[in-house]
């Protein structure tokens, strides 16, 4: 797997729970944003009483539920790519 984020697996359900596989660790959290280390970019989940369910550093996935509002990629170069939730 060459290419950044080939390994980054997201998966949000009815806009309360969202997985991710491919998460190196956690940057920062606070109940409205949660920044995360990936492979070649920083994925950040921005929303509402968010809170981490379950986080596992040797499998790379994090559970996180509240209310998301959106997914949001930056590239290590700092350009930034945005998804909606």
């Amino acid at each position: 797997m060459d290419s950044k984020g080939e390994k980054l697996s997201v998966s949000i359900t009815g806009r309360r729970i969202l997985t991710a596989d491919g998460v190196r660790s956690i940057i920062s959290f606070d109940g409205a944003e949660v920044s995360a280390e990936c492979d070649g970019f920083t994925l950040y989940v921005e929303g509402e009483n968010m809170r981490i369910i379950s986080l596992s550093e040797e499998s790379g996935k994090i559970n996180i539920c509240g209310r998301i509002d959106g997914v949001f990629f930056r590239d290590d170069n700092g350009g930034k790519r945005r998804t909606r939730g």
